[in-house]
């Protein structure tokens, strides 16, 4: 149904709880490409609890992911490796 559509705007929207008024749900290919890791790099994050697992959009194969919940992500591996930088360039350990 949305496949004609650029990835950008492959995209659901709806209202939620309040503390993310607006979530929306992204498609594996716009993950794959925010987090530049392959296919079966996601795999083994999510088979090892290192990513949130997908939601099922319907009784096909179809999934997606909370943005919101990606960006958490993004964010935490940011903060852990320049932790592990600063630690380093300062001589802890």
């Amino acid at each position: 149904m949305y496949r004609h559509l650029p990835k950008e705007v492959n995209q659901f929207t709806f209202a939620s709880s309040s503390h993310h008024p607006q979530t929306r749900i992204i498609r594996k290919d716009v993950v794959l490409d925010r987090l530049a890791i392959s296919n079966s790099t996601l795999h083994n994050f999510i088979k090892r609890n290192e990513f949130p697992p997908p939601i099922r959009l319907g009784g096909g194969r179809a999934v997606g992911w909370l943005e919101h919940e990606v960006d958490a992500w993004i964010e935490e591996r940011v903060a852990a490796s320049r932790n592990t930088l600063a630690c380093h360039l300062s001589g802890d350990k």
